[in-house]
């Protein structure tokens, strides 16, 4: 009931979502508490995390206004012990890692179409968040997509088509987000002559003199 006062318009607030999912968590590893959160899984992912993993109205005018402060936050060594986000983060890497059969296929389907979505969609209603959103969830997962090669083959791709772009786009946040896509699949296997790896070297030292 907790987990549901947000998706249904409600007031909670971070703490308690982020304890609330701490909570969760602790249900995924074992077997008997699984039964019951297993049917629960497409509320979990799609009404409750990955909303919470999107940036907010006030993440992205800090961004705008203090983009220092903004990172700072997000790769504050605390940010574990109160920030939802990360807590919503630790459930999708949980799901995957314990319980991949359930889970993975279906979350990165779903991530994929967000991602098609956004490219497929006139300018005026292109969803900055919601691509955000999905290639936080692509790069929380790396160590575990870089891991299999059935996953590890269609990371070449995922960069060229969804992350390459963002390096020269007008939303300053997903010029970071792309930096920081980068930076997680920084180990992936280039396949052509070696032009996408100069291209991409390129992309990122022209983001030096991002003002």
């Amino acid at each position: 009931e907790t987990l549901n006062l947000r998706p249904t318009g409600q007031f909670c607030t971070d703490r308690v979502v982020h304890l609330a999912l701490t909570f969760v968590d602790l249900a995924v590893e074992l077997a008997s508490t699984y039964k019951l959160l297993k049917p629960h899984l497409e509320f979990l992912l799609f009404q409750v995390c990955f909303p919470t993993m999107c940036l907010t109205k006030d993440d992205v005018e800090t961004f705008e206004n203090d983009p220092v402060e903004f990172v700072q936050k997000q790769n504050s060594p605390l940010a574990d012990f109160y920030d939802p986000r990360m807590s919503a983060i630790t459930l999708v890497k949980d799901l995957v890692k314990h319980r991949g059969q359930d889970v993975t296929q279906n979350l990165l389907a779903r991530m994929t179409d967000i991602l098609n979505r956004y490219n497929s969609a006139p300018v005026e209603q292109k969803n900055h968040i919601e691509k955000d959103g999905a290639l936080l969830t692509f790069g929380s997962l790396s160590i575990f997509l870089l891991a299999k090669d059935k996953y590890a083959a269609q990371l070449e791709g995922l960069l060229v088509t969804f992350v390459f772009p963002d390096f020269t786009s007008p939303i300053a946040f997903l010029r970071y987000r792309a930096c920081w896509m980068v930076q997680q699949f920084s180990t992936v296997k280039w396949t052509d002559d070696g032009s996408r790896l100069k291209q991409l070297i390129d992309l990122v030292l022209n983001r030096l003199g991002d003002p």
